[in-house]
């Protein structure tokens, strides 16, 4: 089993340092709560807030810039394939869940994708394998891919309606999706870039899942334990328990 490094949103951690850091608000402001963290580099770092709000640093974390976009009340994620261009997803008022797109650092963004609209539908993460291939999923079954760095966007049929709580994927092809449906909790696979998808149940409820390969990966639990699978999902071995309740992890060599 590898030795996991598990990274708090509240923190910022950079490798070269070998040592944590804790930034104060630096002009961060509102009532929204941190939602996603994307480091560009040691200096370029952006976030999220349940607020509609994406802030961005220049500085490692000391200060911090609003950076308009839209009318959006809730950003849920955000990546960046470079330095230029990244993706921040959410939904609008009247739970329209959308993506927007940002092709200058964060300067300004542009909505380039538009879910199912529907109480309480939302897009929930986003995930980039390659510079120009991402995926994004959410409730109602919703799943979409790029192949053109997130300038458009083609919805998926994973085949179920279910709540689609976090995605993971190890290269352009292999993926997989955690499903929370009504009185049961799948993992999804793909393995030809989101065409078919094979499903498997799940020991336990899961909240993150990450793999360093198509075969090898852990599910992390909202009961304080992991799983660790070593067949690509189809069988899960109980690891823990875990000193506190973790909300995310990842690995630092994967």
């Amino acid at each position: 089993m590898r030795n996991l490094p598990f990274i708090l949103m509240l923190f910022i951690a950079f490798p070269a340092h070998a040592q944590w850091y804790v930034s104060n608000n630096g002009g961060v402001s509102g009532n929204g709560n941190l939602t996603a963290v994307w480091v560009v580099d040691d200096q370029t770092v952006f976030i999220t807030t349940g607020d509609g709000s994406i802030y961005g640093s220049t500085d490692g974390g000391n200060n911090w810039s609003y950076v308009p976009t839209s009318t959006s009340n809730f950003f849920s994620d955000i990546v960046f394939t470079n330095s230029q261009t990244g993706i921040a997803i959410g939904n609008l008022a009247l739970f329209l869940p959308v993506a927007y797109r940002t092709t200058d650092g964060g300067s300004t963004w542009t909505g380039v994708l538009q879910g199912i609209s529907g109480l309480t539908n939302t897009l929930d993460r986003v995930v980039f394998p390659t510079a120009q291939i991402g995926y994004v999923v959410g409730s109602q079954g919703m799943a979409y891919k790029t192949v053109n760095g997130g300038a458009t966007w083609s919805a998926l049929s994973p085949g179920t309606t279910a709540h689609f709580i976090d995605l993971n994927f190890t290269d352009s092809d292999h993926g997989f999706i955690v499903a929370d449906d009504i009185g049961s909790k799948q993992l999804l696979r793909t393995s030809d870039g989101g065409l078919n998808w094979l499903s498997f149940l799940l020991p336990v409820t899961a909240r993150r899942i990450r793999f360093f390969d198509a075969q090898h990966g852990y599910l992390l639990h909202t009961n304080l334990t992991l799983s660790e699978t070593n067949d690509g999902g189809e069988t899960w071995k109980l690891i823990g328990p875990l000193p506190v309740q973790f909300t995310s992890f990842y690995f630092a060599d994967a």
